[in-house]
């Protein structure tokens, strides 16, 4: 893809990303594994999708917290179906988590009794397993069999 993001972490809030992605770009959504697995995530993070993979949990990014559903064409909705979404646990991730739950998504998100706002920050907090234990209890519970 002819598209750049850019990190520049000691930059302020407002300019640390910088990037030529149109703002309904899906990040991994046309990875084939994404498609086979029977868990499936839209978060909102690049680093929050490679910790899923990790986890074996199949998952794209959108472009930012201030991504909603009626950005992205229904072709592209269509194929996020079924998937959870995992926003921060945070004022702006619930912002954003209301509008996708708005559009027919389940919404997870990180345990209110942790200091983590997302599924990376919660690894580091109780450690890799029992964060992963902690999301497929979650995906296990909410999503059902075909």
């Amino acid at each position: 893809l002819p598209y750049l993001k850019i990190l520049r972490p000691f930059a302020d809030k407002r300019s640390k990303w910088r990037n030529t992605c149109p703002k309904n770009l899906v990040h991994f959504l046309h990875a084939e594994r994404y498609y086979e697995e029977q868990y499936k995530i839209v978060t909102k993070s690049l680093k929050d999708v490679m910790v899923l993979y990790q986890m074996g949990i199949s998952a794209v990014a959108v472009m930012s917290e201030s991504a909603e559903p009626s950005w992205y064409p229904p072709e592209l909705l269509q194929q996020m179906e079924g998937a959870l979404v995992l926003m921060d646990n945070d004022e702006a991730g619930k912002i954003c988590a209301d509008k996708w739950e708005e559009a027919g998504y389940k919404i997870i998100f990180t345990p209110l009794w942790h200091k983590s706002k997302d599924i990376s920050d919660l690894v580091l907090e109780i450690g890799f397993e029992n964060a992963k234990a902690w999301i497929m209890s979650c995906l296990d519970s909410t999503v059902t069999p075909d």
